[in-house]
């Protein structure tokens, strides 16, 4: 369990598994409880697979994000970039994100698999997510406001809006996009 957890500089990696809070877990059958706990500096990564607080998931593991809020920009020269989860990849994983808000005015972007407050959901048992990803989210392909790519996964997003900009070079927006415009969010429920 991290609580109460809040990070001030800036975060410059070459590599992967980069997270505000938690960069990789990889322990099977972990339960892993991040809440209260607020990301305040840019994150630069080379290479892929990064979350405003936590990077990836490998291995079975339930994960609760809740209260939690980004105010940095999140950059990555690869994919699965996300405000607040870059990656799940685990079919057994369970993952809960739940009042967590990416601030107005910051940026989230990479190459696939972009999203306001997870990257990459591709292969995961169960995704909820109820938040509010202000940042401009923008790659060259699957980008949404909300979740870049769904998988094989079920997926339930309620009380979540998306007011920031979504921007696909190869105008591979993804449906899981709630909004385009700032002006115009759409509220999932």
């Amino acid at each position: 369990t991290i609580s109460g957890c809040t990070y001030g500089g800036d975060i410059n990696v070459t590599g992967s598994a980069v997270g505000g809070v938690l960069g990789n877990v990889n322990a099977e059958d972990a339960i892993v409880n991040i809440s209260n706990s607020a990301v305040n500096g840019d994150i630069n990564v080379t290479v892929n697979t990064v979350g405003g607080i936590l990077g990836t998931v490998n291995a079975k593991t339930t994960v609760n994000i809740s209260d939690s809020t980004v105010s940095g920009s999140i950059t990555a020269t690869g994919g699965n970039v996300g405000g607040i989860l870059g990656s799940a990849n685990n079919k057994a994983s369970t993952f809960t994100i739940s009042n967590c808000t990416i601030a107005d005015g910051t940026q989230i972007s990479g190459t696939s698999n972009i999203g306001g407050i997870v990257g990459n959901a591709h292969n995961t048992n169960t995704l909820t997510i109820s938040g509010t990803n202000n940042a401009d989210v923008s790659g060259n392909q699957i980008v949404g406001g909300i979740v870049g790519l769904l998988g094989s996964s079920t997926m339930i997003v309620q009380d979540s809006v998306n007011n920031g900009d979504i921007a696909a070079v190869n105008n591979g927006k993804s449906i899981h996009a709630a909004s385009q415009h700032k002006t115009q969010p759409r509220v999932y429920k």
